[in-house]
């Protein structure tokens, strides 16, 4: 079998029951012409495709018999299917195509000469097939016989359609997964695209808010959270450019764009470098939100350096020096050994252990919050995740879960009675 550059290109087309007329059918100009009755047989000139896959119903047999006779091309296939009227309708289709395809295979498809919803029907189908079996689309064409001059039909290449089938996914990821690389790639193609247009590109912004955009779903998902605070900031000083833009030239974006604001929420302007109380409250609002995306194990980390930075911001460290791993040591030296001793264990004191233990119960008298506890329960659970599942307590997502919202609802109270402590 003759195959493109390694892949084997396919052709699926439909047939219909109409009476089909003999017309000029032409693809970008009327110099590149095939006449005949059948689209299908026009693109079959014009790409010499590696197999041609034909679907039709029992009533567009006739049709089918008169394509192939005036084809006289071996490579014609029936693919015979009822009227879809009810969803096992849908999936004959699915499976029928499924089976005569291939992964890597790329497909022409050709929506003409199709029963009414067809043609939508196997758009959908061909896009989930592209992602579940690796097939690729590689154009979608439609003869518009409306549309005809005298003898001359044009075929409309209608593949920018695939365009919006990749915004869907692009534009799921980033609502259902708080993931932006897609949307992101989007964004700095059309603005290349636009600096390739014109001697003065008119988008001047929208490239590098993608490339924040990427760097705050990167952070979110590695748990590089100061790197997320950042970038956040620095979003929320170019949305107002990026909106005009996006209004101007790109408008299908800014119905998103509600979204992409969502993360400036993280934003800090000293919280890359400094420990706050808005350090502190940027932190959760990041912890709660990969959370609700299914993070656990990255919102559990987070969790549990977040009681490290709350201990080191109330005892008498020098909160200049709170990324110093040493002192971090000593934080979490201090908080594990208020754990040791309550479980009855010998520890090693040092000073952040006196503190709490001079502090623990105020603390939770004021909150109701016990601190100690609360650190038991994080390491406890994120430890299951940590350690990739190798113990004998078995992982429960739905109580996982639980534990998660029960934690960031004590972390936030704690933030809540910072002020009367500190």
């Amino acid at each position: 079998m003759q195959k493109w550059g390694g892949f084997v290109l396919v052709l699926v087309s439909f047939m219909g029951t109409g009476k089909y007329s003999r017309v000029k059918y032409y693809l970008g100009s009327k110099d590149n012409y095939f006449e005949t009755s059948f689209v299908s047989r026009a693109l079959g000139e014009f790409f010499n495709p590696d197999k041609w896959l034909v679907i039709t119903t029992e009533e567009g047999m006739k049709n089918l018999e008169s394509l192939k006779r005036e084809a006289q091309d071996e490579k014609i296939q029936a693919i015979k299917i009822s009227i879809p009227r009810e969803e096992r309708d849908v999936w004959e289709i699915l499976d029928k195509l499924n089976d005569n395809l291939e992964q890597g295979d790329e497909v022409i498809l050709d929506i003409t000469h199709a029963f009414r919803h067809i043609p939508f029907l196997s758009f959908v189908i061909m896009t989930y097939l592209q992602v579940a079996r690796g097939i690729k689309i590689r154009g979608i064409y439609y003869g518009a016989y409306e549309s005809r001059d005298g003898d001359y039909v044009p075929i409309f290449d209608l593949s920018d359609a695939l365009v919006f089938s990749e915004w869907i996914y692009s534009a799921r990821d980033l609502k259902d997964y708080g993931r932006n690389e897609g949307i992101s790639s989007i964004m700095k193609e059309w603005q290349n695209q636009m600096y390739a247009r014109e001697s003065k590109p008119s988008m001047r912004y929208t490239k590098k808010y993608a490339n924040m955009l990427e760097r705050i779903s990167r952070g979110i998902y590695l748990n590089q959270i100061r790197d997320v605070m950042k970038y956040a900031y620095n979003l929320s000083k170019l949305s107002p450019d990026v909106k005009e833009e996006l209004e101007k030239y790109f408008k299908p974006l800014t119905l998103l764009y509600r979204d992409f604001t969502i993360f400036e929420k993280f934003g800090c302007e000293d919280c890359y470098d400094k420990l706050s109380k808005e350090t502190l409250r940027k932190q959760l609002l990041i912890a709660e939100y990969q959370t609700g995306i299914g993070l656990l194990g990255e919102s559990l980390e987070n969790l549990r350096e977040w009681i490290v930075n709350f201990v080191f911001y109330l005892s008498n460290f020098d909160n200049s020096l709170w990324l110093e791993r040493e002192n971090r040591i000593e934080v979490e030296k201090g908080i594990t050994g208020m754990a040791m001793e309550k479980r009855g264990e010998k520890i090693e004191k040092n000073g952040v252990y006196y503190y709490l233990r001079s502090n623990v119960d105020e603390i939770e008298r004021k909150s109701g919050v016990n601190l100690i506890t609360l650190w038991n329960l994080i390491t406890s659970k994120r430890n299951l995740i940590a350690h990739s599942g190798m113990s004998k307590d078995s992982l429960n997502l739905e109580e996982l879960k639980n534990s998660t919202k029960s934690i960031l609802k004590d972390c936030s109270t704690l933030i809540k009675y910072l002020e009367d402590w500190k």
